[in-house]
C-alpha cells in the first residue's frame, strides 16, 4: 500500500495516472459540479476493484454510517473485494462520526463518496485527506471539453470538427453529460470515418435557438446565403417565433458591432470575452464575423433590424419577408 496516493489531487491529468496506476486507495471522495467526471471515475474504479456486481452496495440521500459498517465489516459472499457508492449523504458538511472508516485499511472493501459540496473544516472531510483521496470535479474548460468529446468521437470512428464542436457548445453549454448524449446521436447518424460537421449538429442536435441564429448571422457575414436561407427555413418549420428570431439577430449584430469597436481599441478576445460577457468560443466567433465588416456596414444592420421589427409590428411587412431581407 505504500504505493497509494493518499490526500488530494489537483487535477484530472494527476486523477488520470492514479487510477491508470492500478494502485487503488481504500476510500474516494468526488464532490462538485462536473457529473461526467464524477461517473467517469466512479466507473473506472468499479470496473476496477469488483468482479460481482452483486458486491455493490448503493446509498443514497440521508444515510446511517451504521449501515455502512455493517458491509465494511462483514463477509464478503460474491467475490473478494466489495464497493460502496454513497451519494448525497452530506457526510462532510456534517459532524456525524464515520467510525467504519478506521476499518477500511485491514479490510477488502473500498467506499466512495459522491457528494454535491463539502464544508472542508469539518472533522470528516479532514480525516479521509488522511485516509483516501479526495478530488473536486471542476467544471472543465472549453478546450478541455472540445478535447473530451473530440476523443469520444474518435473512439468511435468519427472526426468531430472544429465548427460542430463549437456549435455543440454554444447550443447546450457546458454541461458535458448533455454534450456527449447529443454526440452519441450524431455518431448514429454517421457513417464510419466520417467528419461530424455543423451541418449534421443542426439536422440532429437539440440546440437553443440564440445557437442557431448565431449560425445564421455567421452565415449571413460568410456570404453563403444559400445555407442562411436553410436555417432560416428549418426554424420557421419548427414554428419558432418570427420577432424572437429577429431579435436575436439584432443582438448578433449589436454584439459584433462591439467586438468591432473592442478591436479598433486595440483589445483582444479576452477584452470582448470580458467586456460583453460572452465565453472565449463566442468571442472567437463575433471576431470572425466582425472581420468582414467595417462599422458602418454593421451599423447599417442594427438599423435594418430596428426598422424590421417595426415595420412588423405595423403591419406594414411580413414577418418572414422581413427575416428574408435581412439574410440576403
Amino acid at each position: 500500500m505504500a504505493d497509494v496516493v493518499i490526500g488530494e489531487i489537483k487535477d484530472a491529468k494527476s486523477m488520470k495516472s492514479h487510477l491508470a496506476s492500478g494502485n487503488y486507495a481504500h476510500a474516494y471522495l468526488f464532490y462538485g459540479e462536473e457529473e461526467y467526471l464524477k461517473d467517469l471515475y466512479i466507473a473506472r474504479i468499479k470496473k476496477a476493484v469488483v468482479d460481482d456486481p452483486m458486491n455493490i452496495y448503493l446509498f443514497t440521500g440521508k444515510t446511517d454510517p451504521g449501515d455502512i459498517a455493517d458491509i465494511v465489516t462483514g463477509v464478503s459472499l460474491f467475490g473478494e473485494r466489495k464497493l460502496i457508492i454513497v451519494s448525497g449523504s452530506n457526510f462532510f458538511k456534517s459532524a456525524v462520526p464515520l467510525d467504519f472508516m478506521e476499518d477500511l485499511e485491514d479490510g477488502n472493501c473500498t467506499v466512495i463518496f459522491r457528494e454535491d459540496n463539502v464544508d472542508k473544516r469539518v472533522v470528516n472531510y479532514k480525516n479521509i485527506l488522511k485516509q483516501g483521496v479526495v478530488f473536486e470535479c471542476k467544471r472543465q474548460s472549453e478546450q478541455d471539453i472540445v478535447r473530451m468529446l473530440s476523443a469520444q468521437a474518435k473512439s468511435a470512428g468519427r472526426t468531430l470538427s472544429p465548427g460542430a464542436a463549437e456549435l455543440l457548445l454554444s447550443g447546450i453549454g457546458p454541461d458535458i453529460v448533455r454534450l456527449m448524449g447529443e454526440l452519441e446521436k450524431l455518431i448514429l447518424y454517421t457513417e464510419d470515418n466520417a467528419v461530424i460537421q455543423e451541418q449534421h449538429v443542426l439536422q440532429v442536435c437539440t440546440l437553443s435557438l440564440s445557437a442557431r441564429v448565431f449560425d445564421l448571422t455567421d452565415a449571413v457575414s460568410q456570404g453563403n446565403h444559400r445555407k442562411a436561407y436553410q436555417i432560416l427555413q428549418v426554424l420557421l418549420d419548427e414554428k419558432q417565433s418570427a420577432l424572437g428570431i429577429l431579435s436575436l439577430l439584432s443582438k448578433n449584430w449589436i454584439s459584433m458591432y462591439e467586438a468591432k469597436q473592442i478591436m479598433a481599441e486595440g483589445g483582444g478576445i479576452g477584452d470582448i470575452q470580458r467586456r460583453l460577457g460572452v465565453a472565449p468560443f463566442i468571442a472567437n466567433k463575433l471576431v470572425a464575423g466582425c472581420k468582414k465588416w467595417d462599422l458602418d456596414a454593421l451599423r447599417e444592420k442594427i438599423y435594418l433590424c430596428v426598422e424590421m421589427d417595426e415595420g412588423i409590428k405595423s403591419g406594414m411587412i411580413k414577418d418572414v419577408r422581413a427575416l428574408e431581407l435581412l439574410i440576403c
